[in-house]
């Protein structure tokens, strides 16, 4: 089964029509301790807003879709820690990369929820993409392959602590909680 799972994961990889080359620079410009740019994104509500008008001392950027079934799997989790760390300086977002704002739009309006739900789109130079991209390695190799949901912490200087945290079911509670005794 997992060999299925890497086999899928890189031939979706190569499908993208980015090269290895590209997808490490991707990487490279959203390591860890990189500062994001701002850049633009659409709210739930339609407006758009810059991502520099987020302001905390850490922001849990969730990148998901509609269409990735893992994505909205850990959703629920993703809610309880935004719930559980409300107010305790930590701002929990959700960006979309759908490849329009419509089917994004109409999942959020059926489920409710607008308050942290922004929609970046599908654009491989904008940050937000860019941070979907890691590397791994096997007995074949190394490799890189593009992935969500992906989990990202961000510091209030917007400098990236941690751009690949553990799912919120599995570890993402913890991480928080240790980033945030470093801020006392």
């Amino acid at each position: 089964m997992k060999n299925l799972i890497i086999i899928s994961v890189l031939l979706l990889a190569g499908l993208n029509g980015f090269g290895q080359n590209e997808r490490l620079e991707y990487i490279k410009k959203t390591a860890n301790g990189v500062t994001l740019p701002d850049f633009e994104i659409l709210r739930a509500n339609g407006d758009t807003t810059s991502f520099y008008q987020i302001k905390a001392k850490l922001i849990v950027i969730d990148i998901w879709a509609t269409w990735c079934s893992p994505c909205k799997a850990q959703a629920p989790f993703y809610e309880m820690l935004r719930t559980k760390f409300e107010g305790k300086l930590v701002a929990f977002i959700s960006i979309s990369i759908d490849e329009t704002p419509k089917k994004w739009m109409k999942y959020l309006k059926k489920k409710k929820k607008n308050k942290w739900h922004y929609w970046a789109g599908k654009d491989e130079n904008h940050p937000i993409e860019q941070l979907t991209y890691y590397s791994f390695e096997n007995k074949e190799g190394k490799f890189t392959a593009h992935g969500i949901p992906r989990y990202i912490l961000i510091d209030k200087d917007y400098k990236i602590i941690q751009r690949t945290l553990p799912i919120p079911n599995e570890g993402l509670k913890e991480r928080i909680e240790k980033e945030l005794l470093k801020l006392k």
